[in-house]
């Protein structure tokens, strides 16, 4: 099993950068990268970020989790590919 606790400590809004996505200045939401729940684009930015819990929420799209599940949606992985990493 991998040890994915290192990973779940970066900050959340540093991995949604990493992964070649901007912020919105100060502001607490950013554009989601659901294409299904935004098939026009995420006009007004829902993606939103828990600091304190480390995690991400879309509030239009409903997707949610944390680091390692952040990284997973925006690439499109599979869960159970997810399952075989942890196990």
């Amino acid at each position: 099993m991998i040890d994915t606790e290192p990973i779940k400590a970066v900050a959340i809004k540093d991995v949604y950068q990493a992964l070649s996505n901007e912020l919105r200045g100060g502001r607490g939401n950013a554009h989601c990268f659901n294409d299904i729940a935004h098939p026009k684009g995420d006009r007004n930015p829902s993606l939103g970020f828990d600091n304190k819990a480390n995690r991400f929420k879309c509030f239009a799209g409903g997707i949610q989790g944390d680091t390692i599940e952040l990284v997973m949606q925006a690439r499109g992985t599979k869960s159970t590919l997810r399952a075989k990493l942890l196990n």
